[in-house]
């Protein structure tokens, strides 16, 4: 995320800097009424008028937990016929999109984010072995188990086939090995 960070205009790129590395202020309350205000500026801020007031969306997206951030992704359903995703793509563009898309993501269901970032790692020519790598060898005591579930659930094949099917083509041996056995078996 840090590459999209820094690509951005100077305002939204010192405001997403200072939010996601900057002292960690996040508000862990799940007041109703709380999730109702956030979900009426998200609306506000972006698909009910013509441009998009990136800070708001900024603000709302880097300051909440992922519990509230889910809660307030549930009831934006009440404001819009499609879903904060989709509404993020209609009207941002760029690094920037990349960047508030990642949060979403990731906060919505983790694992299924990161079996997204191996899927994208391994397709077509050349595999991103620094992405592969980052994210298994990261995620391995954390929730590589649940990446691997939801990796199986979302690409109909699991893991340790993609990447043994992945690495055949592009490299073998130690590399393999290891990557296989921090994933363990099928």
């Amino acid at each position: 995320m840090s590459r999209s960070v820094v690509k951005l205009p100077s305002s939204h790129k010192v405001r997403c800097v200072w939010c996601l590395v900057g002292p960690l202020v996040r508000w862990t309350g799940l007041h109703t009424s709380s999730i109702h205000n956030m979900d009426d500026a998200l609306f506000e801020a972006g698909e009910n008028r013509v441009g998009t007031v990136c800070s708001v969306l900024i603000d709302v997206l880097t300051t909440r937990s992922e519990a509230q951030l889910c809660k307030i992704f549930q009831h934006y359903g009440k404001y819009s016929k499609q879903g904060l995703a989709k509404v993020l793509e209609s009207e941002l563009h760029g690094d920037l999109e990349d960047c508030l898309m990642a949060l979403v993501k990731s906060a919505w269901n983790k694992p299924a984010f990161f079996a997204e970032k191996l899927h994208l790692a391994m397709k077509g020519l050349g595999t991103n072995t620094d992405t592969l790598t980052r994210i298994i060898v990261s995620r391995s005591e954390i929730d590589l188990l649940k990446i691997i579930q939801e990796y199986k659930r979302m690409y109909g094949k699991p893991l340790q086939e993609a990447i043994l099917e992945d690495l055949l083509k592009e490299t073998s041996g130690d590399y393999e090995k290891i990557l296989l056995a921090v994933c363990g078996t099928q």
